[in-house]
């Protein structure tokens, strides 16, 4: 599931790579993975095409910053991340 890029979440990726000196070539992708498996690509399209997502506009209400293998690939690619910071979006701690 892919969301809309927006100028603030451009930026603040810029300062969390700047600040982690990261020059891999990362491009900002915000998405949510709902599936973890090798499948192959007519399986994964049928699937996607499948998925219904009731909403027009999802709002998060947080922001973590995580530290992962790239790309993941697995359920304990994932169990390995580590979040290295975090901010709330509403106003309260995380």
């Amino acid at each position: 599931m892919e969301f809309a890029v927006s100028a603030e979440l451009r930026q603040i990726n810029d300062l969390i790579r700047d600040a982690a000196n990261d020059s891999s070539q990362y491009e900002l992708k915000p998405h949510l993975s709902l599936l973890y498996w090798n499948l192959v690509a007519a399986t994964r399209s049928e699937l996607a095409a499948s998925t219904k997502v009731p909403l027009s506009e999802v709002t998060f209400d947080a922001m973590k910053a995580v530290r992962c293998v790239s790309p993941t690939k697995s359920a304990a690619d994932v169990k390995a991340w580590h979040v290295v910071a975090a901010v709330s979006l509403s106003g309260d701690c995380v």
